[in-house]
């Protein structure tokens, strides 16, 4: 990566849909240009592991870019992009992370209650209640299952996979599911 390799600073990276078309602007590429080129990166459209139908219009974005000198890490990193959020999104899921930080740190019992009453694995809150052994036998048969995922049904192991390894947080923090609350 550009930063790993000292080409830039953590500043200047490229982390946002707003970072990009602050950087066209920043080349001296129009406004509705600029905005252009940060959309059609944003939707991963400039990634070269699409089809050529989708990536239809990168190649004249890309000799703009060059014509106005960008670095060629830029349009390298613009090749790679699946998908960009923009700032203010990614802000949002931010603070929304500091928000469930706090309240599984100094609300422990209450974070644990609401997380596993809206949790619709049942097969897990079964484990839960039965714990100890089971719930560890539990436990390895979905770590084990994520190792061994397709893409097909990597969703549905993953969604799995969150959920035993909050248990299993919720375990090792002292807690059983006898401890959680009925919070309706």
């Amino acid at each position: 990566m550009p930063i790993d390799l000292g080409f830039i600073t953590i500043k200047e990276a490229i982390s946002n849909r707003d970072d990009v078309f602050e950087y066209c602007l920043k080349l001296g590429i129009d406004r509705e240009t600029s905005f252009a080129i940060s959309e059609f990166v944003r939707k991963g459209r400039s990634n070269k592991r699409r089809r050529e139908v989708v990536r239809k219009g990168w190649d004249e974005y890309e000799k703009l870019l060059k014509e106005h000198g960008a670095d060629d890490w830029f349009i390298d990193y613009c090749t790679k992009v699946d998908y960009l959020f923009s700032r203010s999104h990614g802000i949002s899921y931010i603070r929304m992370m500091w928000q469930l930080a706090y309240f599984k740190l100094h609300y422990p019992i209450q974070f644990y209650s609401v997380y596993f009453m809206t949790c619709k694995d049942q097969r897990l809150k079964l484990k839960l209640v039965q714990g100890g052994s089971e719930f560890e036998e539990y436990f390895y048969h979905i770590i084990n299952r994520m190792d061994k995922r397709t893409d097909y049904d990597m969703e549905v192991n993953y969604q799995e996979y969150r959920n035993v390894l909050v248990a299993k947080e919720m375990f090792l923090r002292g807690y059983t599911y006898k401890d959680l609350i009925d919070i309706r």
